[in-house]
């Protein structure tokens, strides 16, 4: 592969991963550039919680406490800590945050 010629094309989220994968190392990248299209206009910590609450939780009957819960772990993870899902939460919310917080979608912090 000739990384002069190959440019990475991020859309919405994977924009913030396409950057971020730019930053985690001296070296320079392995691709000749990005095209970000459609990057979130909102931190995506925003982002996620609202699609928490509008779409995993819309229906549950503790969606307040268990939003509260999963703020405190964002910010938590957001300080550099490495905060598991709560095993109270639906199986959808502990699955989105177990992969928001895996190493491979954050390789600043390492495996």
């Amino acid at each position: 592969m000739d990384a002069d010629r190959v440019f990475v094309l991020g859309n919405s989220e994977g924009t913030l991963h396409a950057a971020l994968n730019t930053q985690v190392s001296d070296d320079p990248p392995p691709f000749a550039g990005l095209i970000l299209a459609a990057p979130p206009g909102r931190p995506l910590s925003v982002v996620l919680l609202d699609q928490v609450e509008h779409n995993l939780l819309a229906d549950n009957p503790d969606k307040d406490q268990i939003l509260s819960e999963f703020s405190d772990a964002m910010d938590a993870f957001i300080a550099g800590d490495t905060p598991q899902p709560n095993s109270s939460w639906p199986d959808a919310l502990q699955t989105t945050f177990a992969g928001l917080v895996a190493p491979p979608t954050c390789p600043s912090r390492g495996s």
